[in-house]
């Protein structure tokens, strides 16, 4: 399987998924039991794909528009898990286990009134602890099923707890934080910081990972949130960076050490389907990265770039 094949099994994994997602918010709105056996085969699909390539998953993840952002959410949180708890050495089961957790964790926000989701300013205290049930409500409802295993549920339960018992629901403290409660709100943070929402514009990947770092004491488990920087690179793939050549590149691959990632650079009129050039840093030692940019100023779609290499 070449990262090109990867990456299409990726989109349509995606697309698979929005689907179901979209189908389990609206039983559980309705008051209906979700379809958890579709949700599982999902979250099957997500660890087979990110056992033979995380980097294609990873590549995928920014295709989201405001209006979808809330399965997209859900579905990006279990893809960045998934990819971490790999890293962390997690086993299959485990990283299944994860990657439910991560698919459901915000099924509570179905019972959090549409205006307050989707308000499109900060909220106000009172508002922001209707908000703060959403992890309560969605464990409520997916405990009385009796379907998940009681770690799958913890998870869920507590991905808004951090480390100095600042978190919610019940102000706990490291040591007695749910495993994958842990992962889940270090890749909850990063993938709402780094994509478009209703209120906001994406931030570019290294400046959500400095955010993401900055809160390393207070809200995350000890080094998780600089494991998590290792994991996913400075530069992750799908991100969009200047080069030392003057130009500008969409990362295909990310490798831990910078100077092997793989690049697609992009011509100077993006608009024009330019021919588009693959470079591989181990290959070039003279082009290096020199920073993160901002697509939206730059007017690139670098998923579309991503699929036009993949064909």
């Amino acid at each position: 399987g070449s990262f090109e094949q990867a990456v299409t099994s990726a989109r349509t994994l995606r697309q698979n998924a929005a689907v179901v997602l979209r189908e389990c918010f609206n039983h559980v709105k309705k008051d209906e039991a979700p379809p958890l056996g579709h949700v599982a085969d999902v979250v099957g699909e997500i660890v087979n794909q990110v056992e033979q390539n995380p980097e294609a998953m990873l590549a995928m993840r920014g295709l989201e528009t405001p209006e979808t952002y809330s399965w997209n959410h859900c579905f990006n949180v279990a893809v960045l898990a998934v990819v971490f708890g790999k890293y962390l050495g997690y086993t299959s089961r485990q990283l299944f286990y994860l990657g439910l957790a991560g698919l459901l964790h915000d099924l509570g926000k179905q019972f959090i009134p549409e205006n307050i989701l989707n308000a499109p300013r900060l909220l106000d205290p009172q508002e922001c602890l209707v908000i703060q049930r959403h992890s309560e409500l969605g464990f409520q409802r997916l405990e009385a099923l009796g379907d998940l295993p009681e770690i799958v549920l913890g998870g869920i339960l507590e991905h808004h707890e951090k480390a100095d018992g600042s978190g919610y629901p019940n102000g706990l403290l490291q040591n007695s934080i749910n495993p994958l409660a842990s992962i889940i709100a270090v890749v909850d943070i990063y993938d709402a910081l780094s994509s478009n929402r209703p209120y906001k514009a994406a931030l570019p990947p290294t400046q959500a990972l400095s955010i993401l770092y900055s809160m390393r004491q207070s809200a995350f488990l000890p080094l998780l949130a600089e494991r998590f920087i290792r994991c996913i690179g400075v530069y992750p793939a799908g991100s969009l960076v200047s080069l030392s050549t003057g130009e500008i590149a969409v990362v295909q691959r990310a490798r831990s050490k910078e100077a092997d990632s793989k690049l697609i650079v992009v011509p100077a009129n993006a608009s024009r389907q330019g021919l588009l050039r693959l470079v591989d840093l181990s290959l070039t030692p003279k082009v290096r990265i020199t920073g993160s940019l901002d697509p939206l100023v730059y007017g690139i779609d670098c998923q579309s770039v991503l699929q036009r290499v993949a064909g």
